[in-house]
């Protein structure tokens, strides 16, 4: 069983366990309700995320704050799919 401590609030911490992998976001150490989806390497960038900090890119998609700016710059406003941009290196 896999458990982490997770913020609640400004000054508490929970703690929370179960079957699955339990991530707090990479922001704001919140519980974690989303992965980035940005493809990298093969797979995707897997960032966790709370609501707050992910970006939601069309229907299905969710970008971590350093992808969606990117994102951003690179689509000029016309929502596509992640994959059919190209990475910056």
């Amino acid at each position: 069983m896999a458990c982490a401590v997770i913020k609640n609030g400004e000054d508490g911490v929970i703690f929370v366990c179960g079957k699955h992998d339990i991530k707090p976001c990479k922001r704001c150490g919140f519980l974690a309700d989303y992965l980035c989806d940005w493809p990298v390497d093969g797979g995707t960038c897997d960032a966790a995320l709370c609501r707050s900090h992910a970006a939601n890119i069309g229907e299905q998609y969710d970008l971590c704050p350093i992808h969606a700016k990117i994102y951003r710059r690179q689509s000029v406003g016309e929502i596509r799919e992640p994959g059919n941009l190209k990475l910056v290196k």
